[in-house]
């Protein structure tokens, strides 16, 4: 029997509709939403697809009456999860996303820690999925959380460590995993060693998309305005470099509760994905900005507690909001004017108005960061990314406006392209585009003046210059360079210093211990850098990204220290 027909299949028919905008389409709409409401039988794959076309419709609806129609349906879709549930259908719904659903997924501890305060009751230990070695090895990270007496107990071999769980629980509706949390917080020993241990054990979690607003189609974000979409989407070829530069006020870090809000939405979002990032998982509550910029686009900035930063580089989190809806997210590392980024689109979202969405985040960038120059790595461009290389990455980011920084792959690329002209119709194949891969891909406003950094090479300096110069004694080293340094800089004495400032000039003394010549920088250009790492050590990095990029004798310094870099690609 062949395949139904879009009509015979209400999902695929409002699938088809949902990309086409105007007075005419959005009636077409109207009626194929009131058909889907209508139509009692859709099993899981028909609501995994219908998840992403209301995803998407929400994002980018026509007016009040189709959004009202999309939200409705949504609203629904709790229903109609429980009643295939109830008949049998559960293994089928895990990590679908769908609200109601099941996800099933090994979640840092950071993350598990945000989410059972956001959602409680929603997350416990996947028993089920938990293997003997890792029983064994959760049972040595609890006996240190327990008293010596209590934990002689989990050794007994008349109890497994699910029947200790009940009988240590004190409150029927606390989970084992908000125990097992709740423990490894009051343990005595560090709890960035505890979460580590956790995360080594990788154990498995049951995440309940219980709680209304949890489901991958239900995350959202209030706007004070929504921007219907009367017309359709626009895929022209604009250059990106002057909406980049368009003015856009630096905004703000919001008010800590506002922030940790936006940050659970973001968690919510990613997680009914079984989706994690680094600048997230430590993300920090005071430095969340949320910038508008038009069209109904935002860009939704997270950086990281100050325990976790890297010593020059500023990561930040960002998630990209269409009217509120969680499109895209991903990493920004940015350090001296340089930023490596890449975009991860839902994949309901690819098609749309992606050009758009790229230039108002590398817009967000340069406003608020200082970036002047973006770059992605090979594995973006498909080394190694299967994914990558069959979407044709590379040439994605060549429309953009992306150049290859590896010669030859520029060269190859010019031949590829003459060949398309000269060829209406060619397109790569994945030998091809193979070979295209290997290269950084970057797009430069600085007009050569900024560039990737070599972080390893600077990392094999300093330890050189702690050996040789202290014996390899890392606290004396500290304490000295940092000594050294608040002198030189004429920065605060150390005792003086917040602990998380004391941190960040801890562990930036020892490489600005070895810059040259500082001794000789003016005064200006000295109180510079040390208003550099101070703000490295604030609330927000975003200060300190910015004046490390505009100091300037720093980054010169500091590229003289470890020589030039040489960037080696696979022939």
């Amino acid at each position: 029997m062949g395949a139904s027909s879009p009509a015979a299949n209400p999902v695929a028919a409002l699938r088809e509709l949902s990309h086409s905008f105007g007075p005419a389409a959005a009636r077409r709409k109207e009626r194929a939403l009131r058909g889907v409401s209508r139509t009692a039988n859709l099993d899981t794959a028909a609501l995994s697809e219908l998840q992403g076309v209301l995803n998407f419709m929400r994002a980018y609806p026509d007016n009040p009456t189709v959004r009202r129609e999309v939200l409705g349906l949504i609203e629904s879709l709790r229903g109609r999860i429980s009643l295939l549930a109830g008949d049998g259908a559960e293994d089928d719904l895990v990590n679908t996303g769908l609200p109601g659903a099941t996800q099933r997924y090994s979640y840092h501890y950071n993350v598990l820690r945000e989410m059972v305060q956001a959602f409680p009751g929603c997350l416990d230990v996947d028993w089920d999925e938990l293997e003997e070695e890792q029983e064994a090895a959760l049972c040595d990270v609890l006996k240190l959380c327990l008293p010596p007496a209590e934990a002689d107990g989990l050794g007994d071999d008349r109890l497994n460590l699910e029947e200790w769980f009940t009988l240590a629980k004190s409150h029927p509706g606390h989970t084992d995993l908000e125990i097992l949390l709740g423990l490894l917080v009051g343990a005595e020993h560090a709890e960035t060693v505890m979460a580590r241990l956790v995360d080594r054990i990788d154990v498995p979690i049951r995440y309940e998309l219980d709680t209304p607003g949890t489901g991958r189609c239900e995350v959202d974000i209030p706007v004070r305005r929504v921007q219907y979409q009367r017309s359709d989407v626009t895929r022209e070829r604009f250059d990106l470099e002057p909406v980049i530069r368009s003015p856009l006020p630096v905004p703000r870090p919001l008010p800590v509760a506002e922030g940790r809000e936006l940050m659970r939405a973001a968690h919510a979002a990613l997680s009914s994905r079984n989706l994690e990032i680094y600048p997230l998982i430590h993300g920090n509550p005071a430095d969340v900005m949320r910038v508008a910029c038009g069209r109904g686009i935002e860009v939704v900035l997270v950086g990281i507690r100050p325990r976790f930063r890297a010593a020059l580089e500023s990561i930040y989190f960002f998630l990209i909001l269409k009217n509120g809806v969680p499109a895209a997210y991903g990493p920004a590392g940015v350090f001296l004017g340089a930023c490596e980024m890449g975009i991860n689109l839902f994949p309901e979202f690819r098609g749309a108005e992606i050009r758009l969405i790229y230039a108002q985040l590398m817009r967000v960038l340069r406003h608020v960061l200082g970036v002047q120059y973006y770059y992605l790595l090979p594995y973006g461009m498909g080394d190694d990314n299967t994914e990558a290389l069959e979407s044709g990455a590379f040439w994605f980011y060549r429309k953009l406006g992306f150049r290859a920084a590896n010669p030859r792959v520029e060269a190859l690329a010019q031949e590829e392209e003459a060949r398309m002209r000269a060829e209406p119709g060619h397109r790569s194949g994945l030998r091809m585009l193979r070979r295209l891969s290997h290269t950084n891909a970057y797009f430069d406003l600085s007009g050569g003046q900024c560039g990737p950094f070599d972080y390893g090479a600077i990392g094999v300096a300093v330890s050189r210059f702690i050996t040789e110069q202290y014996a390899g004694d890392r606290g004396k080293a500290e304490k000295a360079c940092s000594a050294w340094l608040t002198r030189e800089l004429g920065a605060r004495p150390l005792a003086k210093l917040k602990a998380s400032e004391q941190l960040v000039v801890g562990n930036l003394a020892p490489l600005l211990r070895m810059l040259r010549g500082v001794r000789t920088w003016s005064r200006a250009d000295k109180k510079a850098l040390a208003q550099a790492v101070r703000a490295k050590a604030g609330a927000s990095e975003a200060p300190a990204a910015r004046a490390f990029a505009r100091h300037p004798r720093f980054g010169p310094a500091l590229r003289e220290l470890v020589g030039p870099s040489l960037v080696r690609y696979p022939v």
